[in-house]
């Protein structure tokens, strides 16, 4: 049995492999939600991997907080580590790469690393579905207002397509614009077979983990 350990950046990438894993690899992966338990459990059962999502809250964060949480990684007995996030300001996946492998402690292994870096990853998967992006905004707006009030909703063609044109779209609609909620709303929602390639990377990678 495998066990593997993901860390991601923030909300939007922890709901996206939290909902990729259920919707597409519930047969084979048992998602764990504590330490303690992800580190105890054993399972004797080739069929099946077990995995524990860690959010850093930031990309820079992850290889330290690596560093910092390695021993219980060892304890796990982990042989599996993914890392999803975003370039940000960095200007191709080998550079964000070599500063993850710089930064991590001589002691921890990176042939058992596999790294998924977009720019961006969350954007993409957002504007490639704008009738599920209407969708949000009804809901978001129906409860906050607490009405069942369906609002016309407009996107316009000029719109940025990224975090800034999502927080345009929904103050247009008299509402604020939030990571968490918006990323729990969509990722259950999201037809994992749609053509995207970060996506699929990610995909593929999980794929390979649980062989």
């Amino acid at each position: 049995m495998n066990k593997f350990w993901i860390f991601v950046e923030g909300d939007s990438e922890e709901e996206f492999v939290k909902n990729l894993l259920y919707s597409k690899y519930s047969d084979r992966i048992i998602l764990c939600r504590d330490f303690s338990e992800f580190v105890k459990t054993e399972i004797n059962d080739a069929d099946f991997a077990l995995a524990i999502i860690e959010n850093c809250n930031s990309i820079d964060k992850i290889p330290h907080r690596i560093n910092e949480i390695y021993y219980l990684i060892e304890q796990s007995g982990s042989n599996k580590i993914l890392i999803i996030g975003d370039l940000e300001r960095l200007p191709c996946f080998t550079a964000r790469k070599e500063l993850f492998l710089n930064i991590l402690d001589s002691n921890v292994p990176t042939d058992n690393i596999r790294m998924v870096f977009s720019n961006p990853i969350i954007e993409a998967h957002y504007w490639e579905c704008p009738d599920l992006i209407s969708r949000i905004i009804v809901l978001e707006y129906r409860e906050i207002f607490k009405t069942n009030v369906t609002p016309t909703i407009t996107i316009p063609h000029d719109i940025d397509h990224g975090i800034y044109g999502l927080k345009q779209l929904f103050k247009m609609h008299q509402l604020k614009y939030r990571e968490s909620r918006f990323s729990e709303k969509f990722f259950p929602r999201l037809d994992f077979e749609c053509q995207n390639n970060a996506l699929t990377r990610t995909k593929n990678i999980i794929e390979g983990f649980i062989q």
